[in-house]
């Protein structure tokens, strides 16, 4: 089920443990069961590539969920602050 992205810089929860922050997006996001035994399987939903899929087994990964995006920037929106990709938050 699709959730609805407002565009704000708050936490989103899409369910199974999933959540998302998306300033400046309005629009879906939906979370999909792509691993072994899951009834979606469709390349157009798992991005799914042999190499991508090689690749990943290759380094010992599986991938269990794809989370999609359809969505558009909100027009004027405010400039958020700088991202680092390191944190001290969990998770």
């Amino acid at each position: 089920m699709a959730t609805t992205l407002d565009g704000s810089s708050r936490q989103i929860n899409l369910g199974q443990g999933i959540a998302v922050r998306a300033p400046g997006l309005r629009g879906r996001a939906e979370v999909h069961d792509v691993g072994p035994g899951a009834d979606t399987r469709a390349p157009e939903v798992d991005g799914s590539s042999a190499a991508l899929d090689s690749a990943l087994t290759q380094e010992g990964f599986l991938r269990l969920r794809v989370i999609t995006l359809d969505v558009a920037p909100v027009p004027n929106a405010p400039i958020g602050d700088v991202r680092s990709p390191v944190t001290d938050e969990a998770g």
